[in-house]
């Protein structure tokens, strides 16, 4: 099968859509015949890509209608380019939609996904709350096909860490817990919309006075650091909630 794959997130730019297009890629790669559009760089610059794209595959498939057997798009606002190319080349459309490309509180933009990616052939969520979403907005659920983003163990080229090195590990960074404490961990940008802030000064705390054996660990960096540290404080978190930034990767491991 030949598969043209479109993503306007890809590295060297850094997230996790980057993240989630870069091992889609690959995982494919290694099945199937794929060639690569890929976008790495400032959203700024996001319509040249998309006008190289038109233009590119416009006249590939225009000039040759067995070019691809199938194009899959790396998110919902590339949809719209779907709806093209299927008029053009009457070739199958896939669609991954991971949540605010959905979502995005912009009328006109509701109006344009939500008619484009209803036109998908398939939409590939990475959540039951993407699929909801997606549902809510017309797309037909036999369409719709829920696959979970997941963790590649076999990526890891370093052995599993002990617990105690775990531990250690943790009190370099100024996190002095025992082997029986209970950790949740969040790993992200620190963002509104992530709701990190809000889940400590609404959740955590109800949490903590069931289980007070427990650390919430955040790892991340964002523009919400400072709010979140406010919210640590009001709440007389400080020894329960700790803000890690960056880490490597064999600690989350």
């Amino acid at each position: 099968m030949k598969i043209l794959y479109i993503t306007r997130k890809f590295p060297p730019s850094v997230g996790g859509m980057e993240t989630h297009s870069y091992a889609f890629y690959n995982a494919l790669r290694s099945k199937e015949e794929i060639n690569l559009l890929a976008w790495g760089y400032s959203q700024i610059f996001l319509p040249l890509f998309i006008l190289k794209v038109i233009l590119q595959v416009g006249i590939c498939i225009s000039m040759r209608k067995n070019a691809y057997d199938c194009i899959c798009l790396g998110d919902a606002l590339l949809s719209p380019l779907g709806v093209l190319f299927k008029k053009i080349g009457g070739i199958p459309v896939v669609c991954i939609a991971h949540g605010l490309d959905v979502t995005f509180d912009f009328s006109l933009y509701q109006r344009v996904i939500n008619r484009s990616i209803r036109r998908m052939d398939r939409v590939i969520c990475v959540s039951r709350y993407t699929k909801r979403e997606c549902l809510m907005r017309g797309v037909s659920e036999s369409k719709i096909r829920v696959i979970p983003n997941g963790v590649s163990i076999q990526r890891r080229s370093w052995p599993p860490l002990s617990k105690e090195t775990f531990l250690e590990l943790l009190k370099e960074r100024g996190v002095f817990i025992d082997k029986d404490t209970r950790i949740i961990l969040s790993v992200g940008r620190l963002i509104k919309r992530k709701g990190i802030a809000e889940f400590i000064e609404d959740v955590l705390i109800q949490i903590e006075e069931e289980y007070p054996n427990l650390v919430y660990l955040i790892v991340g960096v964002g523009k919400e650091r400072r709010r979140i540290l406010r919210v640590i404080e009001k709440c007389a978190l400080e020894d329960k909630v700790f803000l890690l930034g960056k880490v490597e990767d064999r600690l989350l491991y």
